[in-house]
């Protein structure tokens, strides 16, 4: 089964949406990583894919 992939065409700009929610997950994952240390991150992720 062959992967579908979307191209841009050359010279296209980047959206000013997409480009906002690139920005939007930087800053949220910037904030977490300032919020939190990496034991209670390996805590969290541990509950969060492992719940049993």
């Amino acid at each position: 089964m062959p992967i579908i992939r979307t191209t841009q065409k050359r010279g296209r700009k980047e959206s000013a949406p997409a480009l906002l929610a690139g920005l939007s997950i930087l800053l949220n994952t910037l904030t977490l990583l300032a919020d939190y240390t990496s034991e209670e991150l390996a805590h969290f992720a541990m509950v969060v894919f492992n719940p049993l």
